[in-house]
């Protein structure tokens, strides 16, 4: 299935991220059933950058955890995204 959205990135570095300093971040992608993959760009205050971002659900039916990569200084690393309504 297609998804497309907007979010916000919550948390940086194991840091939670005070709401005003929140980036939003807006995504095309596709699920599978187990697997979210997503194209992301995210509008950063100083530039926009764009990445991907795949994920994989876990116990929890809100919870997905994988990996991500993006052009905000050649950045990857381990991701979590939370469903919220």
């Amino acid at each position: 299935s297609e998804i497309k959205g907007d979010g916000e990135k919550s948390i940086e570095n194991n840091t939670r991220v005070i709401s005003k300093f929140r980036t939003p971040i807006s995504f095309t992608g596709a699920y599978n059933g187990k697997t979210l993959q997503l194209n992301i760009k995210e509008k950063g205050t100083e530039r926009e950058t764009t990445g991907m971002i795949v994920v994989k659900k876990t116990d929890s039916k809100k919870i997905y955890e994988g990996t991500f990569t993006t052009t905000a200084a050649n950045s990857s690393g381990k991701c979590i995204i939370e469903l919220v309504n």
